[in-house]
């Protein structure tokens, strides 16, 4: 993973291959602390990251369904609901 930057902001990552949710979201985590701004943008396998206002009811299919299919749920602490 390569990282463009200057002067704090970040115009560019460069990753090969699947980075995981969890992983991205340490890594933006990290920069976030050091005071960097930008975007950032991970290939991430598929992955229903669950936000604070999240409610059962936002998943429309059971988990049994999501695990079969290698779909993942990952609780979050970002604003907002249910993301795919």
């Amino acid at each position: 993973m390569s990282l463009v930057v200057f002067d704090q902001s970040i115009f560019g990552l460069y990753s090969q291959g699947l980075v995981s949710y969890e992983e991205a979201l340490r890594f933006q985590g990290l920069l976030n602390a050091e005071g960097y701004t930008g975007l950032l943008a991970f290939e991430a396998p598929e992955t229903i990251p669950l936000g604070r206002l999240s409610t059962p009811k936002d998943v429309l299919v059971s988990p049994a369904f999501l695990r079969k299919r290698g779909i993942t749920f990952l609780a979050t602490d970002r604003g907002g609901k249910t993301a795919y």
